[in-house]
């Protein structure tokens, strides 16, 4: 079944898919997002330079009037302030220079030459005026003709930066109209992907899984063909390989039975011959030891699926599989062999826990251990206690869909040790209950030969030191109580 090929896992094309729409989401949204505050930044520039203008001009118009306040009036303030004002325009000339675009510039070269010129006239007039100079008249209209010829161009200066500003907002604009429509397209684009994703990632689970089901029924006729389940992922590889293991012990355990089979029904044939009977039964448990599954397989089997489990992030199966495996271990250990009441409580609250995740919310389990330091070690043959569990769950809750209850209780002393197992399910009336224990705790359908099983096995270990009681009722539920003397 191996190859030189290497195959990918489900967890690895699953990452590789992701990576790959992550990487093309996060490289439009980069490109989209980076358009988006180019353009953005333009438009604040843009803005920020007509705001820049509007300064300026404000501030030209604050020069003429304290430069006239100044000559009418003679008050250093209004002095102060319009050399104030002249830094300020100088400021706002200089910051319009630096954000315009290179055919622009020279318009505002142009614009802070003829501020230059207005400053200066106004510096002249302001020397005449206190030099009492007799062309004071003459620069003061030259000074008035430059402040209105500043003025005048403030008209074609804002439609100007008005014209930026509106081609900055169209193309913020098409940037906007451009990423909600690519945004469309990248919304449809995922929906596919998710479609095709999701159809190819299913096929590629289930359809292997139903070759491997396909085959399991032709497992016991040997026409089993794996070869195209192994090579869709690693994990398919590795199942495969455990099934081919699996089929070929399954195959030998066929062939052995009916060997059994075979050999059994002769020496019913020879009974009365003693001597071929024994030959024939030594016969039948050799074939029987050399062509048996080996439990160790069926253990190593669940590791593997347990490991793969665990590589794979299943923890709640991962759980289910160890718990099995030490539930199927102790069976098989303590089946027909004496345990003790410690073992066989930690071995239920594994069956427990398996039963809570196959029931869910439908029953509900109570255990209580009391006295484990003085009874714990105290002798019991094994498996008594979850046959006892496993009867409350298929008989007295059978019927039950939602708020089934079973309680074990354990404990005792040093003179007598007391195990409980209750149900809350309908119960068995009376007169059935007695005829139930008159038949030596079976039905005539053979439904309780679990129940049947541990009672004979509590009777022939513990003989009079070993009672056990049933209390049932109609609606009143199901109780067994098994009481061990020390």
């Amino acid at each position: 079944m191996k190859n030189n090929k290497k195959i990918r896992s489900f967890k690895d094309k699953i990452f590789l898919s992701n990576l790959i729409m992550g990487i093309t989401i996060v490289a439009c949204i980069v490109l989209f997002t980076a358009l988006n505050s180019i353009s953005v930044n333009k438009y604040k520039e843009t803005g920020s330079t007509l705001q820049n203008l509007s300064s300026f001009y404000k501030n030209v118009n604050n020069i003429d009037t304290y430069v006239k306040d100044y000559l009418y009036t003679s008050n250093e303030k209004s002095l102060s302030k319009y050399q104030s004002y002249i830094k300020d325009s100088t400021e706002d000339i200089h910051m319009l220079e630096a954000s315009s675009t290179s055919k622009n510039y020279y318009r505002f070269v142009l614009l802070e030459q003829m501020l230059e010129s207005y400053t200066s006239l106004s510096e002249k007039l302001i020397a005449s005026f206190n030099e009492a100079d007799t062309d004071y008249t003459t620069l003061y209209n030259e000074f008035l003709r430059a402040g209105q010829l500043i003025e005048k161009t403030s008209g074609d200066y804002y439609n100007l930066i008005t014209k930026e500003v509106n081609v900055q907002l169209g193309n913020l604009q098409d940037i906007k109209n451009s990423t909600e429509l690519a945004s469309i397209v990248l919304f449809g684009l995922l929906l596919f992907w998710l479609f095709q994703y999701t159809n190819k990632l299913t096929t590629s689970i289930t359809k292997p899984i139903n070759l491997l089901l396909d085959n399991i029924s032709k497992i016991k006729e040997g026409q089993y063909d794996l070869s195209q389940v192994s090579g869709s992922s690693h994990e398919m590889e590795e199942l495969c390989d455990a099934m081919n293991e699996m089929a070929y012990a399954i195959q030998n355990n066929i062939e052995s039975t009916k060997e059994k089979a075979k050999l059994e029904k002769q020496i019913l044939e020879w009974k009365n011959e003693n001597l071929k009977k024994d030959e024939l039964l030594v016969q039948s448990e050799l074939k029987m030891l050399q062509n048996q599954i080996n439990p160790h397989f069926l253990f190593n089997t669940l590791n593997m699926i347990y490991k793969l489990a665990i590589q794979e992030g299943a923890e709640n199966a991962a759980d289910i599989l160890i718990k099995t495996s030490q539930l199927l271990r102790y069976g098989l250990d303590k089946s027909s062999k004496l345990s003790d009441i410690k073992s066989e409580v930690e071995m239920l609250k594994n069956y427990i826990m398996i039963q809570e995740i196959r029931l869910g919310e439908r029953v509900h389990f109570e255990l209580q251990f009391e006295n484990e330091s003085s009874i714990g070690m105290v002798p019991i043959p094994g498996m008594i206690l979850q046959p006892l569990v496993e009867n409350a769950i298929k008989h007295g809750l059978k019927n039950c869909l939602k708020e089934g209850e079973v309680e074990i209780h354990v404990s005792g002393d040093d003179k007598i040790v007391r195990i409980s197992v209750s149900d809350n399910g309908e119960g068995m009336p009376g007169e059935d209950l007695e005829q139930f224990i008159l038949n030596d705790y079976q039905k005539t359908t053979g439904n309780h030969m679990g129940l049947y099983n541990v009672v004979k096995r509590l009777q022939m270990y513990y003989a009079d030191n070993g009672h056990v009681n049933i209390n049932s009722d109609s609606d009143c539920g199901f109780e067994i109580i098994v009481e061990i003397k020390r």
